[in-house]
């Protein structure tokens, strides 16, 4: 609990996101498992929704906050890299036959 209150090192806990949206990816990839690689996709995406609100959340509301050059470092990246695997999965599903929740077409301004 301590590490989550931590500006410095609850961020890491962003590597969980990361690395299950990259586990369905290489399901997809390697194991042709479209099925399992949808039911990591729900287990990622809930988990971004938890570690991105819930985390954010409580380093928000802490009274003790450190100042801005001690509470931020390159750690902070990981929030976006576990966002950019989640949707890397995600286009990656869409279309994939065996997929299940995957069957919808993609926004008319994204297939340009």
């Amino acid at each position: 609990m301590a590490d989550l209150k931590s500006h410095t090192r609850g961020v890491g806990i962003f590597t969980l996101v990361a690395a299950s949206a990259m586990f369905g990816s290489q399901l997809l990839i390697q194991a042709d498992a479209p099925s399992l690689a949808s039911v990591i996709w729900a287990v990622a995406a809930a988990l971004w929704l938890l570690v991105t609100y819930g985390l954010f959340a409580l380093l928000t509301v802490i009274p003790k906050k450190p100042a801005l050059t001690d509470g931020l470092n390159g750690g902070w990246l990981v929030s976006v890299v576990a966002a950019q695997s989640l949707a890397i999965l995600t286009i990656r599903l869409i279309g994939v036959e065996g997929a299940d929740g995957f069957s919808f077409s993609l926004p008319p301004w994204y297939c340009g």
